[in-house]
């Protein structure tokens, strides 16, 4: 992550950011290179799962608290995981702004079964 916040900015739009060698993050605590870790704790795969929860939010209206996070997906076309490295792709404001900034149609959908099953459901559970 250290990498990408020193980086990201230097790729152009549209560009590919590729992240190779990301085995360690799958380790639990262990050492290489002299250096000791532990993947469990500080392993990179967690911060990508959540990245593409950010990105896909207006289907799901999850909230991420991760502000690192949050910022860095307002700038991410895609996320790619294949073997042993994550792929990002940077948007292009320029040529594709109105894909990005709209508004969902069918928002009033999420989550609406749950909202219609309210009432039955907390009839039932005090049962």
């Amino acid at each position: 992550m250290l990498t990408i916040k020193k980086l990201w900015h230097l790729l152009k739009p549209g560009g590919i950011y590729i992240i190779e060698d990301i085995e360690t993050s799958y380790w639990k605590r262990s050492s290489i290179y002299g250096y000791r870790f532990n993947a469990g704790k500080k392993g990179i795969i967690q911060n990508f799962y959540d990245l593409v929860d950010v990105i896909n939010a207006e289907f799901s209206k999850k909230i991420n608290r991760n502000l690192l996070i949050k910022n860095f997906a307002n700038d991410v076309e895609m996320v790619t995981f294949a073997q042993n490295c994550i792929i990002l792709v940077k948007k292009d404001h320029q040529s594709f702004n109105q894909y990005y900034n709209r508004d969902y149609k069918l928002k009033k959908k999420i989550n609406s079964r749950a909202i219609q099953n309210l009432l039955k459901r907390l009839f039932l559970k005090d049962l």
